[in-house]
């Protein structure tokens, strides 16, 4: 659990860095909201996961395997990669040079969204679907905590260090959950079968013999095209599914990453944020998502996913009414508590849902990429176009636009049937037929 809550904090620090953390400093440096948001646009790997994923499981990191295992070692080298990245951030933000901070950002990016799936797929491969749950709380415990350190820790630094030193120091965190992948053997059920089974092989030789000309396309089909077969196979509600993700969190994702450049227009001093937004709204994250872990052992996942879209929605009305109101501070916390517990809830629950539509075979890093390349997909787009938004309106129109983007994804939660999740097992692929792949391939 200590490895998993690490793995989540490996995975919220870098992200908050070149997001949240990056705005307030460009803010400082005086660029204008459309600058800032559409520097969220290096974020694109994280939109492109699936793309990435096959590299960690099909590919071993040079030299790491033998010592650390496919996964670990995986882990160990972008978490290195990303300190190193988050180092020249720093170094190119305080020269005031955007093309520099752009191309570390994309790196940063695409180092954490490779160590991601390397993370997560190791999680989801060593643990039963009875201890997803708590396991997935624990991540994303750590992943929230990763985003408060490198979020409300640089708010508290920044009136006494320069932006460049911050950045170092923050980056640093990153050698904690280093050293204990480094020291944790991974564990493993064994080898798989694998996606390049000669059966496979001979399916696509057979029904697709232009994919089979190029290696190229043969690897894409045996790495992509299968682990999403296998998953349209096993979900009867998988157009409905796939909605869900794209559109559960679009109405959140319009106003990521910019709701403390609202805080400080509103006149809240950055102190206030990061003791109430950051630090306080971190045990709210912490407590919805332990809420969401307890709920899912005992009713229907699907179900408590829509009851929590619905709570998280309605907490946009409270950043409509402060934006009218102004700077108060009880307000402020009255926000901060329904935003932040009921996104703790939402994300819980939509991590256990991605855990438990992944197969745990050969392919687990790509079809968890693959659904979370789907669910990231509006977030690159809407945060990206948010400055743009609020230069051309107001803070009270803006966050009623995201509470009206956040309702398709609640009729489409209570339109899927609690039961359609079917939950895999370690042996469904291994228990395939020939007959049953040429089913799947010739109705692709």
């Amino acid at each position: 659990m200590l490895l998993f809550f690490l793995g989540g904090l490996s995975n919220g620090l870098p992200g908050v860095l070149t997001w949240q953390t990056l705005s307030i400093w460009m803010r400082q440096l005086g660029y204008s909201n459309s600058i800032i948001t559409l520097m969220f646009l290096t974020g694109l790997p994280y939109t492109f996961k699936f793309l990435l994923s096959p590299i960690v499981d099909h590919y071993h990191p040079p030299f790491l395997k033998r010592y650390f295992g496919k996964r670990c070692g995986w882990a160990i080298a972008m978490q290195v990669m990303m300190l190193l990245s988050l180092i020249g951030l720093g170094t190119v933000g305080a020269q005031k040079s955007l093309l520099w901070t752009g191309f570390f950002c994309f790196i940063t990016s695409l180092c954490a969204s490779i160590n991601q799936t390397a993370t997560v797929a190791h999680r989801i491969e060593i643990l039963n679907d009875d201890e997803t749950p708590q396991a997935v709380a624990i991540g994303i415990m750590g992943y929230r905590i990763g985003k408060l350190i490198g979020h409300a820790g640089a708010l508290y630094l920044m009136s006494y260090l320069p932006w460049h030193i911050i950045y170092y120091s923050l980056s640093f965190v990153l050698v904690l959950s280093i050293a204990l992948y480094t020291t944790t053997p991974e564990q493993s059920f064994g080898e798989t079968k694998s996606v390049y089974e000669p059966k496979v092989l001979a399916v696509i030789q057979k029904k697709h013999p232009f994919v089979f000309k190029q290696p190229i396309l043969v690897h894409l089909y045996c790495t992509i095209a299968i682990p999403f077969l296998y998953f349209r196979k096993n979900n009867t509600e998988w157009k409905k599914i796939l909605g869900l993700l794209l559109l559960i969190n679009i109405g959140d994702d319009l106003i990521l990453g910019i709701t403390d450049l609202f805080f400080l227009d509103l006149g809240f001093s950055p102190i206030q944020i990061a003791n109430i937004a950051k630090v306080f709204g971190l045990f709210c994250s912490i407590s919805g998502g332990l809420l969401a872990a307890a709920l899912a052992r005992h009713y229907h996942l699907i179900r408590t996913l829509g009851i929590a879209a619905i709570a998280r929605a309605l907490s946009h009305l409270l950043l409509i009414l402060l934006s009218l109101k102004g700077a108060d501070p009880n307000l402020l916390i009255l926000t901060v508590t329904a935003e932040y517990f009921t996104s703790g809830m939402k994300a819980a629950l939509i991590a256990t849902l991605i855990s438990n539509l992944c197969s745990r075979l050969h392919h687990t890093g790509s079809q968890y990429a693959f659904f979370s390349s789907i669910k990231a997909i509006p977030l690159i787009i809407t945060s990206s176009l948010s400055g743009l938004l609020i230069d051309r309106s107001s803070w009270p129109i803006f966050f009623i636009v995201s509470f009206f983007l956040s309702l398709p994804g609640i009729m489409i939660v209570f339109s899927i049937p609690n039961n359609s999740i079917k939950k895999s097992s370690y042996n469904d692929f291994n228990m395939l037929r020939l007959t049953q792949f040429e089913k799947s391939l010739e109705n692709a």
